[in-house]
């Protein structure tokens, strides 16, 4: 039997008082898009607006396209950065850190 490692606690995020939820926009310049430093290990991106945007570890390249209402949740190493790029100006989105 294995042992828990940092693969299986990042892919199991349990919210506690840790945990953290901000609201954010996405700037129009420069080029609709902003990058974020993640604090935690697992991570749910949520898009609150009306149009596209794109979560990417490249900013010079679309990533994973998240359509309004919709979610993308993904675990990786703490101190990350990711970017999102904005189909416009103004996008909203809601960022949940487990740490």
């Amino acid at each position: 039997m294995s042992g828990l490692n940092d693969s299986v606690l990042r892919n199991n995020p349990v919210w506690g008082s840790d945990t953290t939820v901000a609201v954010g926009t996405i700037p129009a310049a420069p080029g609709n898009q902003v990058t974020i430093p993640l604090s935690g290990t697992y991570f749910i991106f949520s898009n609150n607006g009306a149009a596209n945007f794109y979560v990417t570890p490249d900013p010079t390249i679309n990533g994973v396209l998240v359509a309004p209402g919709e979610s993308f949740e993904f675990a990786c190493k703490a101190g990350t950065s990711v970017s999102l790029i904005g189909s416009v100006a103004g996008q909203d989105f809601t960022l949940t850190q487990f740490s």
